[in-house]
């Protein structure tokens, strides 16, 4: 995988499955990769050359994850090109690619996909990267996990190698400690930087939010620093771990909003329902296996920003409904185990 040392819900479930595997016995080792060059890649040349500046800049800090707590017993290795790191494999090794460039690389650099090899999808990867491309890496011939219901549909048209192993809510780190009579009239989204998470959206809507009601709460958390274009009274977290986020954010939170135009899934929607915030989402794929329309949320079309906003301020001014959403989300998203996910994960790779 490509090595970023910051939080990601991505690589949190790669890590959250590492250790699963690693604890039950099993040797796993996470190899973090600068570059995995492929021939229909734009600027393939000068790309190559980035990433092996990157990568001599970057090696000495690349042997830890700091931010999330993956077992000693798991091996981490930084290697510069994708042959690196299959060098030593002896056919043995199960091998799960984390991005659709690895096994474009290794098919047109190393050689021919093999059964023990897999493709993890955790999104539709177009959202960065030229679709023709990642619809190459649908078509190859390789088992692919995915994470969601729709991707699995959508990447079914391509290929009849696909395994759902749905994602799961962290409900011994996410649960609820304050009843949503105590709550105020706080609303809170994540602040994104990827065009497809709809910020944009998000924070107009959150602007119409506080011009109907006043005294509504905004709260906003992320990797990069304090965006400029927040207003002075919405409160921003930088880096928030997971104490912060349960009890400073989804847990004073009457509203969450995911205003996503894509979303592989959605692990902070379901961290917020598992505090007890009600979502209220767009229709963005990633939130339909625990997202039901004015049952377990409210649902809007992508890119409808007043939409978002007066589905928010029918919530706010209507405690019963918002509640009621509440709770039917927080009882939906604690039926998705680790342990059931986890379990399943093994079972696809061992077959």
């Amino acid at each position: 995988m490509i090595h970023d040392d910051t939080p990601s819900g991505g690589r949190k479930i790669i890590y959250s499955y590492a250790n699963y595997l690693a604890e039950k016995g099993n040797d796993v080792k996470i190899t973090f990769i600068a570059d995995a060059p492929y021939h229909q890649r734009r600027y393939n040349r000068l790309a190559e050359i980035k990433h092996m500046m990157n990568y001599v800049h970057m090696k000495s800090k690349q042997k830890q994850v700091t931010w999330y707590p993956l077992s000693n017993k798991i091996v981490l290795k930084t290697v510069p090109v994708l042959k690196d790191a299959i060098k030593n494999n002896n056919g043995s090794e199960k091998i799960i690619f984390t991005d659709f460039s690895f096994p474009l690389s290794y098919q047109e650099h190393i050689g021919k996909l093999t059964s023990n090899m897999f493709y993890l999808i955790q999104h539709d990867e177009a959202v960065y990267a030229r679709e023709s491309i990642v619809r190459d890496a649908w078509k190859l011939n390789i088992k692919k996990i995915v994470i969601a219901s729709w991707l699995k549909n959508e990447i079914e048209k391509y290929s009849d190698q696909v395994y759902l192993v749905k994602n799961y809510t962290e409900v011994e780190k996410f649960y609820l400690t304050t009843p949503f009579s105590k709550r105020n009239k706080v609303v809170s989204m994540i602040y994104h930087t990827l065009p497809a998470k709809g910020t944009p959206d998000g924070l107009r809507a959150m602007k119409i939010i506080k011009e109907k009601i006043p005294d509504a709460v905004m709260i906003l958390f992320g990797t990069p620093d304090r965006p400029k274009e927040l207003p002075d009274d919405y409160i921003y977290y930088k880096c928030a771990d997971s104490d912060l986020l349960r009890e400073s954010v989804y847990n004073q939170s009457r509203v969450f909003i995911m205003p996503s135009l894509k979303e592989g899934w959605g692990l902070v929607a379901t961290e917020a329902m598992a505090c007890g915030a009600a979502l209220v989402s767009t229709y963005n794929g990633g939130v339909d296996d625990f997202a039901i329309n004015e049952k377990t949320a409210l649902l809007s079309p992508p890119g409808d920003y007043s939409s978002i906003a007066n589905n928010v301020i029918l919530l706010l001014e209507s405690p019963v409904i918002n509640e009621v959403i509440a709770d039917s989300g927080h009882s939906e998203v604690n039926k998705l185990l680790f342990q059931n996910s986890a379990m399943r994960f093994e079972e696809v790779i061992r077959n």
